[in-house]
């Protein structure tokens, strides 16, 4: 009996020296936590002993967490491109048992799929700098590209106008759930940055990819300012390219060049307009094979800084042209630029184009666009009937086949156009560019268009 009540005692006093010591340790976590409340004080960073706002020590986000539905437009909040990408609540596989929302992204080798999300800073801020983190797990992730990518890529854009890129890059082999982050600052330091759009992102894998707890925070020297609310504009203005413009010079080697005047004489007749690159001339032979009409051709050269124009290059491209028996009325230009500028200009070279043609129904068009055979003569009996003064905007169907076969063979029958379009959608060897839905049926509606315009107004152009 007295072995018992020795045995209560002695159990009595532990369990009295464990809830104290508890008790204890509880207050003192309390304290802490409540000192950092109160303190609502700032991090530093390491790397450049700048302060990150931080409320109770917590780093805050910018970053919505809010899903935009696929027919609903944001500002705010992760929006999705064509590819379906899952939001729900994980629980992975950690010792602390951690749910928490994640995007679930099933990766494909040849396509991007991703989910994208656009940050615009206050401009008075005049931030360089922020900090990205992302967690990943992945489910039996295989490479299927040399160039595959896993992670987040943040594309900046600065006060100039420029762009710069900021990756945090996954393992394929992120089995568990695994944090990473990164830091990011401005190139110059006179550069500051205006917006940010986050893409979690993988290419060249084939499986599924979580992820979660995306947080990026704006790095400041200004401890006060401790909210994602204090550094968001709502209403973004647009952003000025201040950089300096690509400098183009243009040389007509076939056709008459055409007077300034907005009021010039324009033919009734329909040219095939596009630009192209010099590698890709080759395909002009096989877009030209079935037009008949003028075409107005521009051809990027690319030189290189300080250097003249080479004449190997007008040599080689003349005699690329020898063999395409162009229309009379013609025009074919070679624009001059210099390989330093970054982005290919598209919009100059397709603008010059059109410039340079004087028929009234211009086809604007990929190089790589094949008209079909007697498309010129059908369309332009089609425009009997149109009055001069109208304003009309024609859309051509646009298809690409998935196999080597003439697409002359393709034989249809007169039907409506939607049960037309319909019918080449089944057709095994085509593929539509772009569908639009309506209340009927399916259309397949391509980004190819003819604009009509009288003589006596100013050349517009339209570029979808």
């Amino acid at each position: 009996m007295r072995t018992l009540r020795s045995v209560i005692r002695i159990a009595f006093v532990g369990i009295t020296v464990y809830s104290v010591l508890s008790s204890v340790l509880i207050y003192i976590f309390l304290q802490w936590w409540a000192t950092g409340i109160l303190k609502a004080g700032s991090i530093k960073d390491p790397e450049n002993n700048a302060s990150l706002c931080t409320p109770g020590h917590r780093p805050f986000n910018v970053l919505s967490h809010d899903f935009t539905p696929r027919d609903e437009i944001a500002l705010h909040g992760w929006w999705q491109d064509q590819a379906t990408v899952k939001s729900d609540v994980q629980c992975f596989n950690e010792p602390w048992a951690l749910c928490s929302t994640a995007f679930s992204i099933t990766c494909k080798p040849t396509t991007v799929r991703a989910v994208y999300q656009h940050v615009s800073f206050k401009r008075h801020l005049k931030l360089q700098s922020f900090r990205l983190s992302v967690r990943a797990s992945a489910e039996q992730l295989e490479s299927q590209a040399p160039d595959s990518f896993l992670g987040a890529l943040v594309l900046v854009k600065l006060s100039d106008g420029s762009e710069e890129y900021h990756t945090v890059n996954f393992s394929p082999s992120t089995s568990t759930l695994t944090q990473r982050d990164g830091l990011y600052t401005v190139s110059r330091p006179s550069f500051t940055i205006f917006t940010a759009t986050v893409m979690l992102s993988c290419y060249g894998y084939a499986g599924t990819v979580h992820f979660t707890d995306v947080v990026l925070t704006p790095i400041t020297q200004q401890s006060t300012l401790c909210g994602p609310e204090q550094f968001i504009e709502d209403c973004p203005e647009s952003i000025k390219d201040t950089r300096s413009k690509p400098r183009i010079r243009h040389e007509l080697i076939l056709g008459k060049a055409k007077p300034s005047s907005r009021k010039r004489h324009l033919t009734k007749d329909i040219a095939l307009v596009t630009q192209l690159s010099m590698d890709r001339l080759p395909v002009l032979q096989h877009t030209l094979q079935h037009w008949e009409g003028p075409v107005s051709l521009v051809v990027h050269v690319p030189v290189k800084a300080g250097q003249p124009d080479s004449d190997w290059q007008k040599l080689y491209i003349q005699k690329k042209l020898q063999n395409l028996k162009l229309h009379p009325d013609s025009h074919v230009t070679l624009a001059y630029e210099s390989v330093t500028y970054r982005d290919y200009p598209i919009n100059a070279l397709r603008n010059l184009a059109i410039r340079q043609s004087s028929c009234e129904y211009l086809l604007l068009a990929d190089a790589d666009f094949q008209p079909s055979p007697d498309f010129h003569k059908h369309f332009l009996l089609s425009t009997r009937s149109l009055s001069s003064a109208d304003k009309t905007a024609f859309v051509v169907p646009a298809f690409t086949f998935s196999s080597l076969q003439d697409p002359c063979q393709v034989q249809t029958k007169q039907l409506s156009l939607c049960q037309l379009l319909s019918t080449l959608t089944h057709h095994k060897s085509l593929t539509v560019f772009h569908k639009a839905r309506t209340s009927s049926c399916n259309c397949c509606i391509a980004k190819i268009l003819l604009y009509s315009h009288s003589a006596k107004t100013s050349r517009q152009t339209l570029i979808v």
